[in-house]
């Protein structure tokens, strides 16, 4: 795949009757297929290396010849590949080293940036993806089928090439990037230059049910976008400017949103490939239409209308593409741009609460507080109502906490009654400020509240800061008693090697989709989508598995010894425990709990360890399908933010997890930061 072969040529010289009719290269080059390289590059002992382009910006200018309706194709073409990768398309106006687009009688490119001009031809104008292929020749890459890797895929059979064109099936000795790609946009189709009417190219034995996706050129395929990435850097998050309108009154019929930002783009027209843009409204996929690369429309269902809410508007760039924005809020009923949200309040002293002064013992404080002039308050929940609380830590530092209006009200190592019901209680933490990570991310309270400690976690999400002493949180926040998950779950009986469907009764979202149950694994994970009963914990079995929850995969075998246990509340959270499985025939013990509690669109998943004994497992948060980019971990070290997809520790010889607790936060379902 052009994306991600980088290429070291060696290739044959051809140039066809047809190709020498169409548009001639300069001199110094020659036309080999559809790409212009180096004369010096073609023979057996020459090499040539595409050289990308400076900082990634590509400077163009379109010919007078290239009409209206080609220029907006090729900008949307541009878009695909800005939205997978750190590269710019800019239009020229006097840089020195650019694209000249043009329409000609055949497809073609220069391969990487070769100083000064260079030119570009197009013929096939209605096919976005035929004009993406052109454009990764452009920014340096070759085709798939010339990978030095590629005898082991496919066979080349020259004997039905045409006359003079073997040279286009050269093989060559550059840097491959990723797995081979029968359906990249780079790879041939098996019947190009075919004399015959054979096959140029055969899949090999054990790949032949790829045959028919070579020569796709209906959509970019993942790895297409990993390739690139490899090469130009991860593409950055689109943004947003402004979404029209920005305000509905309650009881609004279905309405429609127009967003306005960058880096937007189209996707294919069917479910395969790297998809385009989609518009969020609190964390949940709205009805998506792609206007232009700074546009899109979306349409909000009734269903959204019916209450004071201040909602996050967001886009989101499906993987392998940048993520999602930052949030955009709408207002429904209400005038949010007036609404004070959650906030960090750091370095913050003499403010009020509902007219009272506050005072810290510890020194100036972080305040957690929600705008009180809101009607709802704050959107806190407890089974629990008033229990006496004897200390709490917010993020590993003292709480102090004050509710209707009183003063500040010391918990840390002392026996305080508090109401966790309150719909006007706040906390905040003494000591030195800490440094917050940056959007998105959750905080944690946890309490020791007899007769077991419990843990509350605020589901927040870090938008931006707003001021020198503040940083503002999405509204997306409860509190959820984590603590007791297993002393309520409801035991169920798992085989060796077994997987079991269990439905949890609320939408998760995990890595950009949406899932109402789970698959429940003996093995020491939680799968999506399909079963899985797999014990070997390789990378290659996460990488290419279903998505993924591994709280320890190793060979384990309830159906020996110890219990696998289920609860949900049907409404946000749920939890899977394994208590005492042993490993296969091995009689020793492993006790562990996977929790997945889902607010907004911020989600956490807790790993709690009792005694572990196995010494070869893995832990980690997976996509599956073949997605994503890996980042090894130390899941017990200190907090760490997640730039990948693809996060794991793989233990080989003993584990740091007893007694440990692993927490993952959530931001649209894709991993952000790890504690």
């Amino acid at each position: 795949m052009y994306s991600r072969f980088i290429p070291a040529l060696a290739l044959l010289l051809f140039c066809s009757a047809a190709a020498s009719a169409q548009w001639q290269p300069p001199e110094g080059y020659v036309l080999v297929d559809d790409m212009v390289l180096p004369t010096w590059a073609i023979g057996a002992e020459s090499a040539y290396q595409g050289t990308p382009w400076t900082g990634g910006n590509v400077y163009y200018e379109f010919d007078g010849n290239v009409s209206t309706t080609n220029r907006t194709r090729t900008l949307n073409a541009m878009a695909e590949i800005e939205a997978i990768a750190n590269v710019d398309f800019i239009e020229r106006t006097t840089q020195f080293n650019y694209i000249h687009i043009q329409s000609s009688s055949g497809n073609n490119s220069f391969v990487g940036m070769i100083g000064g001009g260079q030119t570009l031809n197009m013929v096939s104008w209605s096919f976005k993806y035929v004009i993406c292929h052109e454009l990764f020749h452009a920014l340096g890459f070759m085709h798939e089928q010339s990978r030095p890797d590629r005898n082991t895929y496919v066979t080349i059979n020259f004997a039905n090439i045409q006359s003079g064109a073997s040279g286009n099936f050269s093989q060559n000795s550059g840097t491959t990037v990723g797995a081979y790609d029968f359906a990249s946009i780079m790879h041939y189709d098996n019947y190009d230059f075919s004399s015959n009417g054979q096959p140029t190219i055969s899949a090999n034995p054990g790949y032949t049910q790829f045959t028919n996706q070579m020569g796709n050129r209906s959509y970019m395929t993942v790895l297409d976008g990993q390739g690139i990435a490899a090469r130009y850097g991860q593409p950055p998050a689109p943004t947003i400017t402004n979404v029209t309108p920005d305000t509905f009154s309650i009881g609004s019929g279905t309405s429609s949103i127009t967003v306005t930002g960058t880096r937007f783009h189209d996707g294919p027209s069917g479910s395969l490939g790297v998809q385009g843009s989609r518009v969020l409204w609190n964390g949940s996929p709205l009805t998506t239409n792609y206007l232009n690369p700074t546009q899109l429309s979306a349409t909000v269902p009734s269903s959204l209308l019916t209450s004071l809410t201040c909602a996050d508007v967001t886009v989101e760039n499906p993987s392998p593409g940048g993520g999602a924005s930052t949030p955009f809020v709408v207002s429904v009923g209400q005038n949010c741009s007036n609404l004070p949200q959650w906030q960090l309040n750091s370095g913050w002293l003499g403010a009020t609460f509902d007219g009272a002064a506050l005072t810290s013992p510890y020194g100036p404080p972080v305040i957690v507080n929600k705008g009180f002039s809101e009607p709802t308050g704050l959107a806190f929940t407890s089974i629990f109502g008033s229990t006496t609380i004897w200390d709490a830590l917010i993020s590993t530092r003292p709480v102090v906490a004050a509710n209707n209006g009183g003063a500040a009200t010391p918990i840390a190592n002392q026996k305080v009654n508090i109401d966790l019901t309150d719909p006007n209680l706040v906390f905040f933490a003494g000591l030195q400020v800490p440094t917050w990570p940056t959007w998105p991310t959750s905080f944690t309270l946890n309490f020791n509240a007899p007769p077991f400690p419990i843990t509350i976690s605020v589901q927040a999400g870090i938008v931006s800061a707003f001021s020198a002493d503040g940083i503002f949180l999405s509204q997306a926040a409860q509190l959820e008693v984590n603590g007791n998950f297993c002393g309520n779950a409801t035991p169920f009986l798992l085989g060796d090697d077994d997987s079991v469907l269990q439905t949890h009764g609320f939408p998760m979202s995990f890595y950009g989709s949406t899932w109402t149950n789970v698959y429940v694994g003996s093995n020491g994970y939680l799968t999506f989508g399909q079963p899985d009963t797999g014990f070997t914990e390789s990378l290659v079995n996460l990488w290419g598995g279903p998505p993924r929850i591994a709280g320890l995969w190793d060979d384990l075998s309830p159906n020996q010894a110890g219990t696998v246990s289920w609860y949900t509340d049907g409404a946000a959270s749920f939890a899977v425990c394994y208590d005492a499985v042993t490993n296969y025939n091995q009689g020793n013990t492993n006790t562990f709990s996977i929790a997945f509690t889902q607010a907004g669109n911020v989600g956490s998943i807790a790993m709690d360890y009792g005694q572990v004994d196995t010494t070869q497992a893995m832990v980690a948060l997976a996509p599956g399908g073949n997605l994503g980019f890996f980042q090894a971990l130390d899941v017990t070290g200190p907090q760490v933010p997640l730039t990948q997809q693809v996060v794991y520790e793989l233990f080989s010889s003993g584990t740091d997890l007893s007694n440990a607790t692993v927490t993952w936060t959530l931001a649209s379902g894709y991993p952000a930061t790890l504690n």
